[in-house]
């Protein structure tokens, strides 16, 4: 029996991104920088390449808001 001890991947929701970043009054650079991240690798998340739950994490944290309310609702495939 093999065991899978990967992180379990998330993806974000890009309009949910979006209100928090207007919310929040912020703009993606200022969150990369907040988290020590490239644009890129915000841009990736947002743009929905799977993501790691500390990433989302972070991005809530920088965000100011709960992580589950930028998570999108739709299965990973």
């Amino acid at each position: 029996m093999s065991t899978n001890t990967y992180p379990p991947l998330l993806r974000l929701d890009k309009r949910k991104i979006r209100i928090a970043l207007i919310d929040s009054d912020m703009t993606i650079p200022q969150i990369a920088q907040r988290m020590g991240v490239t644009r890129q690798t915000i841009y990736n998340a947002m743009n929905g390449s799977n993501t790691t739950l500390d990433t989302v994490s972070n991005i809530a944290a920088a965000l100011g808001v709960d992580p589950l309310s930028i998570l999108t609702a739709e299965p990973i495939a």
